[in-house]
């Protein structure tokens, strides 16, 4: 073994021989509990020692601005403007069977997936369900996803007055995402400010005279419900429409919300 390593390279000249060196192993002294428990103590307390507060008497000047993000994505921006709801979106829903179904917002997230690659072009239940197989095929739905779409529903989206004209528009765009550097205080922030918004659209389409934009609503409830809900969602769609025609140049003449549990609102 010493010769095959050839320890002359590491050693010096004098033992670069192989002769009957003599070396012992002192086994590794142990610590008693005691000395463990003071040294313990030692790191305790030098953890434990509070830094001194030094007053040099100056104070930051835009101590506001601290409290305003960098970055925002847009569904945050408007729940910021109106209160948080407890509807279930949070909550699994668990079966008499005991399998867990899909909160209502995993079933809005499948149904947006969907959107994103259905033909507009083809509106039919059987051509909705081979779609959908498709998808499972591909690993861009699960089998409980999948479950979760209501086929006839999804027939009266792609039958509505909305998706036809969709169908016909020049350019489409589904599930576009965008960046969009703003001013905070457009943000209703600390003034001041660069921010940077992001945010994806779910569809958007050019006709001759501007932009369309449709955002799609999960939201389960009645009239009045919606109704509350309608004001937070136009601000989302505002900075869709405003990200829009600063990145493209082009106008948005229309903007839509969907509901698709209730009806199509204008805004």
């Amino acid at each position: 073994f010493i010769e095959g390593f050839k320890i002359s390279r590491f050693l010096p000249p004098k033992l670069s021989k192989v002769d009957n060196i003599k070396f012992s192993v002192s086994p590794k002294k142990t610590q008693n509990v005691s000395e463990i428990n003071v040294r313990k103590d030692a790191l305790d307390a030098f953890l434990n020692i509070k830094p001194k507060v030094i007053d040099i008497g100056y104070s930051y000047a835009f101590t506001d601005s601290l409290a305003t993000p960098s970055k925002k994505s847009v569904s945050s921006l408007k729940e910021d403007t109106q209160k948080k709801e407890i509807i279930g979106q949070q909550i699994k829903i668990v079966s008499y069977d005991n399998k867990i179904k899909l909160t209502a917002a995993e079933q809005g997230t499948a149904f947006h997936v969907f959107m994103q690659h259905v033909d507009f072009n083809k509106f039919d239940i059987d051509a909705i369900e081979i779609k959908i197989k498709s998808l499972i095929e591909k690993n861009i739905l699960t089998e409980e996803e999948a479950q979760s779409l209501d086929s006839k529903r999804i027939l009266n989206v792609l039958n509505s007055q909305i998706i036809r004209r969709a169908s016909k528009a020049k350019i489409i765009y589904r599930e576009k995402n965008f960046t969009l550097k703003t001013k905070s205080e457009d943000l209703g922030l600390s003034p001041g400010e660069i921010v940077l918004i992001q945010g994806t659209i779910d569809l958007c389409f050019i006709e001759d005279d501007g932009f369309v934009v449709v955002d799609y609503k999960t939201d389960r409830g009645g009239k009045k419900i919606i109704e509350k809900r309608i004001n937070g969602y136009t601000y989302q769609l505002d900075l869709y429409a405003k990200a829009i025609e600063k990145i493209t140049k082009m106008p948005v003449k229309e903007k839509y919300l969907y509901f698709l549990n209730s009806n199509l609102y204008k805004v």
